[in-house]
């Protein structure tokens, strides 16, 4: 009984630390792990894949481990906050028998919340085949005639045959030229391997310093024994286009050519931040796009440029083309242009090199606002200042208007000095009456003083008289 009660225990104990383990391992969302093909042999291309898929954003690293080793990260999001797949594939080349492991852990987010993610996979690379020799017949111990049995003799592909180059035993020469694999040790091919597509790219992960990678090695398999294989190994690289040929020659001799393109980043010079070609467009007050043109003809070379725009054009487009991916462009100046002179920049920077810049200018001229005539009655209309002026007739207005002022200051010096002359004739006229009428007043005025001096003599006789008197 002591024993029956003890095995319990020890049963529940074992059933508590394996529900503890089941949660441990169970993720909200679970990475999927593809291994191709699923039942590798040494020397085969093993291609890994991870994907999780339904997720806002992914952020999951598998580890790979066993006769093969390595990191596959799968680092993806939608920055609208749909749902989506996001995906990472490695190729590995299995040298070694044994088990390849994939165990992928990370974390993931659904409609806003965060959840853990993980998964797993496995495959066995088992050995190369190795040719059995072919038994040697055995005698008949009943020494008893036997009826031969036909053996049937394998059909060839006849695209991988070719019966005009026969060996020795007159059987045909194979016409297989195919790679039954290819991988880089760096990178990824692109597209991923088909035997039939023969032309392929290397790309590398976003940050990846290409410029540093110095070589590059190419591994792969051919799909027949009989058939050679050059171009495989290390591979130097040289700044630009970098194209590594394998070719496989068939046992008949067709030779057939798989390319692989690397581009190594150059290091950019101040004569490679150009302008390749110039887009623009006009913006008027509505939003709509019109087409512009410069006033000169656009060059890679050439960096000053002048453009003219209506008073309703509110700002510009512009897209330039560029000869080199590898450019920081900004563009400053082309938003709520002002009535009159407006600088509109590009700047071409380099990507390694922040104080190499090309600028590219234009000098856009806004159609200036006409003034407003305002009255008494409000605001009559909107007119440019002298605008009749301008033009052949503005010239001709000119010169009849200085010629009429002059004719009415002429015709007003000759009234005023015809009324001065009359003036002076008539006071002229005037002296002889004045002279006559000034003289008769004198006249009386000497009466007059002599009858005022009789008057006071008689006065003051009699003045005199009295105050005798008295």
């Amino acid at each position: 009984m002591k024993f029956l009660k003890n095995k319990k225990i020890i049963l529940s104990i074992l059933v508590f630390i394996g529900i503890i383990s089941i949660k441990q391992n169970v993720f909200a969302n679970t990475a999927s792990v593809s291994i191709n093909p699923s039942n590798p042999r040494v020397g085969d291309a093993v291609t890994i894949t991870i994907t999780v898929s339904n997720v806002n954003t992914a952020t999951v690293t598998g580890s790979v481990s066993g006769v093969v080793n390595g990191t596959i990260k799968v680092v993806g999001g939608d920055m609208e906050g749909n749902l989506g797949t996001f995906s990472k594939s490695q190729t590995f080349t299995a040298q070694n028998a044994g088990q390849i492991n994939v165990n992928v852990s990370g974390s993931c987010v659904i409609n806003g919340t965060k959840e853990s993610t993980g998964g797993s996979a496995s495959a066995t690379v088992s050995p190369k085949p190795t040719s059995t020799p072919t038994p040697e017949p055995t005698a008949n111990p009943t020494n008893r005639p036997t009826t031969p049995t036909h053996t049937p003799v394998p059909t060839r592909i006849p695209s991988e045959t070719n019966n005009n180059n026969n060996n020795d035993n007159n059987e045909p020469k194979s016409s297989n030229n195919y790679l039954k694999a290819l991988s880089v040790n760096v990178g990824k091919l692109t597209p991923s391997f088909n035997r039939e597509n023969t032309n392929y790219t290397v790309e590398f992960e976003e940050g990846y310093d290409v410029k540093a990678l110095k070589s590059i090695k190419v591994s792969g398999q051919k799909e027949n024994d009989k058939a050679s294989v050059t171009g495989f190994g290390e591979k130097s690289l040289e700044e630009g286009e970098n194209t590594i040929a394998i070719e496989v020659k068939a046992e008949n001799g067709a030779v057939r050519t798989y390319n692989i393109k690397v581009i190594k980043p150059t290091t950019m010079k101040q004569s490679d931040l150009r302008i390749k070609s110039l887009e623009v467009n006009k913006i008027n007050k509505e939003n709509n796009f019109i087409k512009a043109a410069l006033n000169e003809e656009f060059s890679p070379d050439k960096f000053e440029y002048t453009l003219d725009v209506d008073k309703n054009i509110i700002g510009l487009d512009i897209t330039p083309k560029l000869e080199n991916n590898d450019i920081i462009v900004n563009i400053e100046g082309i938003n709520n242009l002002e009535p009159g002179e407006n600088i509109v920049k590009i700047t071409l920077t380099s990507k390694d090199d922040a104080n190499l810049k090309t600028v590219y200018t234009i000098k856009v001229n806004k159609e200036k606002e006409p003034e407003e005539l305002v009255t008494n009655e409000g605001i009559v209309d909107k007119k440019e200042p002298l605008a009749f002026l301008k033009g052949p007739k503005g010239i001709l207005a000119i010169v009849i208007g200085i010629i009429v002022i002059l004719v009415i200051a002429l015709v007003t010096l000759m009234i005023i000095d015809n009324k001065n002359k009359k003036k002076m004739q008539a006071e002229d006229n005037e002296y002889p009456k004045k002279d006559k009428k000034n003289k008769e007043d004198y006249n009386v005025f000497e009466d007059k003083e002599e009858k005022n001096k009789t008057t006071e003599k008689e006065e003051s006789k009699k003045t005199g008289r009295g105050k005798r008197f008295n």
